[in-house]
């Protein structure tokens, strides 16, 4: 099985001087259902977009495929490729492509856009769209750079459309742009079927093993798959039952198109001997009167046979016709009723696959249900710091069993600057970010429980600068005006006060009773006022 692994390497914890508290293990249970095996930006941003923006790209992506377009968006961006043949060996797919220009940075705003194109292009709900989008990006990131893969199971034109050294989906967020085709299988049924997109192709085993690494077993997500199946041989049960009634109809069709055939053959036998007949009344007729040619009776008699001979033989072809176009009109019964015989097995077949793959997976989901801690224990807990990048100094917050010194819950904030964070109330106060992409450098404040972020800062912090905290608010140098400034701030991130002048990027901060020195951008010292960041 091809394991899916953090980028990440950890080094050292170190713990922080802080109280410690008792809290039940369920009170730190996270809130979301991230797959926990993707790298993804956690911290300040320079612009944020509320998840209706997020999901929009997905929409506007979805609504010209719907609509019959083959590729919609911007290569540069966002852009999808609808590649379909239905006299082609192997499956369909859309291929989304991440361009280089494309900001998404977290694998739950990537889900997103997704599962609003699934939502638009194949009319599925938002809670289907969801677990469909789940299941799509673990599947890229375990098939990723798998060609072979990929020619086992899709058509040649979705091959040609594949390039080995991009295809699939890193577990790193900073490998997606403009290196990342994202494979979404279809099946070729129309949009508004519950099985547009094939979920067996996106949940084999390797997909589900890879979701149970996760802490929680990906029961949630595992239950919501499973449930998808089962309606989906609920529809094609449907389907069975219509295309049987169908089938049965066409049967009857079939009878009757019979007995049409028989009657139109046996007339256009009858029609043709007594066409054959009228010819040779008419041939001894003419040689008769050839005998005669004074007997104009005779004579009559051959003219009024030739004509009969004449009208018999029309008689005889378009029975003829009609024989065979009754013979047609069972041919075409016939083949429409064995269609439906053929799709009625083929859905009754697709139904049991469907259920089968429900049943065991809601089997082994119980299984694991199991296996998962019943109890919510009451555990001592204090908190740490763990290095995420050595090279680049970046820290997440940990939060400790004190007894055990087991690791109990991991911040997803995973670029804390400094190595430093404060304690501010039930919260954490600490810089974080990066200055790459949409990314930023921010003062941003931590959740105690779930250790999410909660707040950032307006203004820029330099990602050289120290934090400081003295009397209850904290100090850090920020960008005010195009220029760097010293920036007092309160426990609730706001911002109280600052120099009157520039200070140096990287100027120390360093505070005596209720004074600060730092350097302006000459290196020369100025001492403040802790309070209003003025001369003292």
């Amino acid at each position: 099985m091809k394991r899916i692994t953090f980028v990440f390497s950890f080094f050292i914890i170190v713990l922080l001087p802080l109280f410690t508290v008792e809290v039940y293990t369920s009170e730190l249970q996270s809130t979301t259902n991230q797959e926990i095996h993707f790298k993804s930006y956690n911290g300040p941003v320079t612009v944020y977009n509320t998840m209706a923006q997020i999901r929009a790209i997905g929409t506007a992506l979805g609504i010209p495929i719907a609509n019959g377009a083959f590729e919609a968006g911007n290569p540069e961006r966002y852009f999808v490729m609808h590649l379909i043949d239905e006299e082609a060996d192997g499956l369909g797919a859309d291929i989304l492509i991440i361009g280089e220009n494309a900001a998404v940075d977290h694998i739950r705003n990537l889900r997103a856009i997704i599962s609003a194109y699934l939502e638009s292009a194949y009319q599925y709900t938002k809670e289907d769209s969801d677990t469909l989008a789940t299941f799509i990006t673990v599947y890229n990131a375990v098939y990723r750079f798998d060609i072979n893969n990929f020619r086992e199971k899709y058509n040649e034109i979705v091959l040609n459309n594949l390039s080995s050294d991009i295809v699939g989906l890193s577990t790193d967020y900073a490998d997606w742009p403009g290196n990342t085709q994202i494979i979404i299988p279809l099946t070729g049924r129309k949009a508004g079927s519950l099985s547009a997109i094939d979920t067996s192709v996106i949940s084999d085993q390797q997909v589900v093993d890879n979701i149970r690494e996760k802490s929680d077993m990906g029961i949630d997500i595992r239950s919501d798959m499973a449930e998808l199946k089962d309606r989906e041989a609920d529809e094609a049960f449907e389907n069975a039952k219509k295309a049987a009634e169908e089938a049965a109809n066409a049967a009857k069709d079939v009878r009757n198109a019979q007995k049409s055939a028989d009657e139109a053959t046996n007339q256009a036998k009858t029609s043709a001997r007594q066409a054959a007949q009228a010819k040779s009344d008419a041939v001894h007729a003419q040689k008769a009167s050839d005998k005669e040619p004074e007997n104009e009776i005779l004579a009559e008699k051959a003219r009024m046979a030739a004509e009969n001979a004449v009208t018999k033989a029309k008689e005889a072809a378009t029975a003829a016709e009609e024989a065979q176009n009754a013979q047609n009109k069972l041919l075409d019964a016939q083949k429409q009723a064995q269609k439906q015989a053929d799709k009625a097995s083929e859905e009754q077949i697709f139904a049991d696959k469907k259920r089968s793959e429900a049943q065991n997976e809601t089997k082994e989901i119980a299984k694991d249900t199991t296996k998962l801690p019943q109890k919510d224990e009451l555990i001592s807990m204090t908190y740490g710091l763990k290095i995420t990048d050595k090279s680049k100094l970046l820290s997440t917050l940990v939060i400790i069993d004190s007894k055990t010194g087991k690791e109990v819950k991991t911040s997803s904030i995973n670029v804390i600057r400094g190595r430093t964070v404060y304690q501010a109330g039930n919260q954490f106060i600490a810089i974080a970010g990066k200055n790459e992409g949409n990314a930023a450098i921010r003062l941003i404040l931590i959740d105690g429980l779930t250790l999410e972020m909660t707040k950032q800062s307006e203004d820029p912090v330099s990602e050289n600068a120290i934090l400081i905290n003295h009397g209850g608010f904290y100090y850090t140098v920020i960008k005010r005006n195009k220029v760097w400034v010293l920036g007092k701030y309160s426990k609730e991130l706001e911002l109280v006060a600052e120099t009157p002048f520039s200070v140096l990027e990287t100027t120390p901060i360093f505070i005596k009773d209720n004074s600060i020195s730092v350097v302006d951008s000459e290196n020369r010292i100025h001492v403040l006022a802790a309070e209003s960041l003025g001369k003292n």
